[in-house]
């Protein structure tokens, strides 16, 4: 199965979960976000993830943005659709 999360960065709390899906066999994951780790994030001391297995795409172009959110038969997860533009993008990239 192939999973691809959209968020605006790689959130370290989310991580675990989307770390432990990527390392079930027969699965892919994909993690597609704008910037790894924001700075004022950075500064607090938060950690940028350990991803494992995970396919990071850092700041995908438009482009890759519509491929990643139609690959056949993937389940798309979408955080932050009224705050930040990749996820919204790719959502609508999805429809068509």
């Amino acid at each position: 199965m192939t999973y691809v999360f959209w968020h605006s960065y790689l959130m370290f709390h989310q991580a675990a979960y989307i770390r432990a899906l990527a390392e079930v066999p027969g699965n892919t994951v994909r993690w597609c976000v704008t910037e790894d780790l924001p700075a004022a994030y950075r500064d607090r001391g938060y950690p940028v993830p350990d991803t494992g297995k995970v396919l990071v795409h850092i700041g995908p172009t438009p482009e890759r943005t519509a491929e990643l959110a139609r690959l056949p038969g993937s389940v798309q997860v979408f955080f932050g659709l009224r705050g930040f533009a990749l996820p919204l993008n790719a959502f609508k990239a999805s429809l068509g």
